[in-house]
């Protein structure tokens, strides 16, 4: 029993984690219009506007893709979880 008990707090402690490392790198579209307006205060260069759109682009890229790796991470421990319990 102690150790069913052991083993699900660990595997919650893990989804916590995973979603703690994973915050920082999940950008809404209002973050990402902010990063924007933070990049383009004025209509400057063409060439240096374009090369900081690219790189919003790229956190949007980013973010998109950590929320897939931190679903699956999730679905995955839970999957385990449930395992775990099923299992005893």
């Amino acid at each position: 029993m102690l150790g069913k008990i052991v083993e699900s707090a660990g595997l919650l402690l893990n989804m916590l984690g995973a979603g703690l490392l994973a915050w920082d790198l999940i950008l809404t579209k209002t973050e990402a219009l902010e990063l924007a307006r933070h990049y383009f205060p004025d209509a400057g260069e063409r060439n240096h506007e374009s090369r900081k759109l690219l790189r919003v682009k790229e956190s949007l890229r980013v973010s998109r893709n950590a929320q897939i790796g931190l679903a699956l991470i999730v679905i995955g421990l839970c999957g385990q979880l449930a395992g775990t319990w099923l299992i005893w």
